[in-house]
C-alpha cells in the first residue's frame, strides 16, 4: 500500500523543520547576528548588486553569503541546494547586460 501524497509532505516538512532547527542552534557567525539586520544587509546587498555593472564586484557580492555560510557551520550543499535557482535565474536575468 502506497502512501498518500499528502502524508508524505507532511513527514517531509516535519523533517526539513527539525533540520532546520538543529542548523539554527549551532554555534556560527549568522546565528548569532539578529534576524533584523541580516534583513538590512540582505536589502542592502541586493540595491548595491543594482547598481553595480562590473562582474567582477558582482561575483564579490555573492561569494559573501557562500563565506557566511561556511563560517555559519551550514552544509555547502544544503546552501547550494536551496540557492541554485536564484542563482540560475539572475545568470539567466542578467547574461544580457554583460554581453
Amino acid at each position: 500500500m502506497k502512501v498518500p501524497q499528502s502524508i508524505r509532505d507532511l513527514v517531509e516538512g516535519a523533517e526539513s523543520l527539525i533540520y532546520i532547527e538543529d542548523l539554527s542552534s549551532r554555534k556560527g557567525v549568522l546565528q548569532a547576528i539578529n534576524p533584523v539586520a541580516k534583513l538590512i544587509a540582505i536589502a542592502a546587498m541586493i540595491i548595491s548588486a543594482l547598481c553595480i555593472f562590473e562582474l567582477s564586484y558582482l561575483l564579490a557580492i555573492c561569494v559573501v553569503p557562500i563565506v557566511l555560510a561556511a563560517t555559519s557551520r551550514i552544509p555547502l550543499k544544503h546552501f547550494f541546494s536551496r540557492t541554485a535557482l536564484i542563482l540560475l535565474f539572475v545568470a539567466f536575468i542578467g547574461a544580457p547586460v554583460f554581453s
